[in-house]
């Protein structure tokens, strides 16, 4: 080997840094860099926690008994007159126990000596009794009355309903006064009811049917006077007596229907009170459990 070929051998090889590596040493400081960053938050960050606040609505029970008794005592006033003098004005002192100092002054003229009618209170329901704010409260009541009026020698009687809205307040204290003149309303009335005939639906058979109803036939027929012992057998968990003179006189359209492993029941059963000998129709949807002897009625007592 030449003296050149020795030099060129012996020069130091040069590495070279390509791009590969150059990606691998930025990840490296990348991760270096994360973690001390998170090392540094873990110890800096501000401690938060989520709190959850739960709302309790509280509701406040009013007790509506004192308007119900106080605008009933007034409507028996209110409502009953006779055209004396003297009984007018013991009217409207005692008007003055309920009516705000407005409304007596409104009311002084309403009953007069020379009306020609005499009012009797047959009877006062009060329907509702509503909160409009604090301290005040809706009162919706009707009052049924006996008119009398004397036509020369006869007198005639009409019987009148009407139904009114009047206003209490109530202070800190408790006590009362009316502050709305009794107003004309509507009258409740009955409400439309689409109701849902009860119909067998053929999921228990003849055979049963006759063993359910001799079975709730001899339960119904003990049942008014049956004492506790006795009606345990027939009921699960026993039942009160009801002490009735009540005789048993059959079951009418009883309608059975299976639910699930038991039995519905759907009957309404005719008595006859001894008493007063009225017949009482009383309707039960009972549920039955078979028992290895017999059956047992489990709930709807």
């Amino acid at each position: 080997m030449n003296k050149k070929q020795q030099q060129k051998s012996a020069k130091p090889r040069i590495k070279r840094v390509g791009l590969r590596h150059t990606t691998t040493i930025f990840c490296w400081l990348l991760l270096l860099i994360s973690v001390g960053f998170g090392i540094y938050k873990s110890f800096t960050a501000v401690d938060t926690h989520t709190i959850q606040q739960k709302t309790i609505v509280k509701t406040k029970i009013v007790d509506t008994n004192p308007m119900t008794t106080f605008v009933t005592d007034f409507a028996k006033i209110y409502y009953a007159w006779e055209p004396k003098q003297e009984h007018l004005d013991q009217r409207q002192v005692q008007l003055k126990q309920y009516l705000s100092d407005q409304l007596i002054t409104l009311n002084a003229e309403t009953i007069r000596t020379d009306i020609p009618t005499k009012s009797t209170v047959r009877a006062i329901k009060i329907w509702q009794v509503k909160q409009l704010k604090k301290n005040n409260y809706q009162v919706l009541f009707s009052v049924d009355q006996d008119i009398e009026q004397n036509k020369g020698k006869d007198k005639k009687i009409t019987p009148v309903s009407a139904s009114y809205l009047t206003t209490v307040f109530q202070n800190k204290q408790k006590d009362l006064v009316i502050t709305q003149n009794p107003t004309v309303a509507a009258s409740p009335t009955k409400a439309n009811l689409k109701e849902k005939i009860q119909q067998a639906d053929g999921s228990v058979n003849t055979q049963t049917t006759k063993r359910v109803e001799k079975f709730l036939t001899t339960f119904f027929t003990l049942y008014p006077k049956g004492t506790e012992n006795e009606l345990q057998y027939y009921v699960e968990g026993g039942t009160k007596p009801l002490n009735k003179d009540y005789k048993f006189v059959e079951l009418i359209n009883p309608i059975f229907k299976k639910s699930g492993r038991k039995l519905e029941a759907i009957i309404t059963v005719k008595y006859l009170d001894t008493v007063t000998n009225m017949t009482q129709l009383s309707q039960y949807q009972l549920i039955l459990k078979k028992t290895a002897d017999n059956w047992i009625i489990k709930a709807g007592l």
